[in-house]
């Protein structure tokens, strides 16, 4: 059994160095993880907004402006987070990759693998993101790229993931049907599926079990979040018992302080389900 972690959400309060992250992996035994590209952005000097760029209130006159004003503060915000998307993006296409190779060489000695990148809504992103995105998903030495489900997305990403020898890996919300998953994977063989099992039972979905029964082969890894201790115990014994090598990714609610502990009683979860 692969147990792993989903980071962030995993290590604390956003901007913690993956340097810290490391330390906390191999205090917990962790060998294995799945890391968010915004993470990895933080680690190669990503630009930051010189202002906080907020949303104005859903309800502005609930909050006394006037609709006027609300009209200038929503364009405000628009104009302010469009600016900004476009240096991200121009950055993205220029920056240089090299930390990524420190940083990948310094998890290897520590026997940690960073084995699969998470970058949500990649199918919004340009072909040369993507490319920018491959190329950071090999620079610390992942094998999987992995995003949200979407029926649009394989038409495109694959051949751009395939140029990197990426395995592309689509994961599920609580939108995404089990039928939608299985048309996702009836697009090119190379394709995989992500099973956020929480997801999947908030989505009401019911047991994930049938599913990965019937595509274990073509699952690039479980997510675990929250899950009911009766079916956390069915599906670790279900990929226990078959052998399957796919991943177990925790991903904790907490941050700071309680961030350890709470790792720490997900794991004994996990191994207590096993026994």
């Amino acid at each position: 059994m692969r147990l792993g972690l989903s980071i962030p959400g995993t290590v604390g309060p956003a901007g913690r160095s993956l340097e810290s992250t490391l330390a906390r992996c191999l205090d917990l035994g962790i060998v294995v993880v799945e890391v968010a590209i915004d993470t990895l952005e933080i680690e190669l000097e990503a630009p930051v907004p010189t202002v906080p760029i907020e949303p104005p209130p859903a309800d502005g006159l609930a909050f006394g402006l006037l609709e006027l004003e609300e009209d200038v503060l929503r364009d405000s915000y628009e104009l302010a987070k469009q600016t900004f998307d476009a240096q991200v993006q121009a950055w993205r296409t220029t920056v240089a990759l090299a930390p990524l190779a420190d940083l990948r060489r310094v998890w290897h000695e520590a026997d940690v693998s960073i084995e699969i990148v998470r970058v949500p809504h990649l199918v919004l992103w340009s072909d040369d993101e993507v490319d920018y995105a491959c190329r950071v998903a090999r620079a610390v030495g992942a094998r999987t790229l992995t995003t949200c489900a979407s029926l649009a997305g394989p038409r495109r990403l694959v051949a751009l993931a395939d140029r990197h020898d990426l395995q592309l890996s689509f994961t599920n919300d609580e939108t995404t049907s089990a039928a939608e998953l299985g048309r996702i994977l009836q697009h090119d063989d190379s394709i995989t599926v992500g099973v956020d099992i929480d997801a999947w039972t908030t989505g009401g979905l019911g047991s994930p079990v049938p599913f990965l029964k019937e595509h274990a082969p073509r699952i690039s890894h479980v997510r675990v979040k929250n899950v009911d201790k009766t079916l956390l115990v069915e599906v670790l014994r279900l990929i226990r018992d078959n052998a399957w090598t796919l991943p177990v990714m925790l991903a904790i609610d907490q941050t700071g302080d309680a961030w350890l502990s709470a790792a720490r009683d997900a794991l004994d979860d996990c191994e207590a389900a096993l026994r």
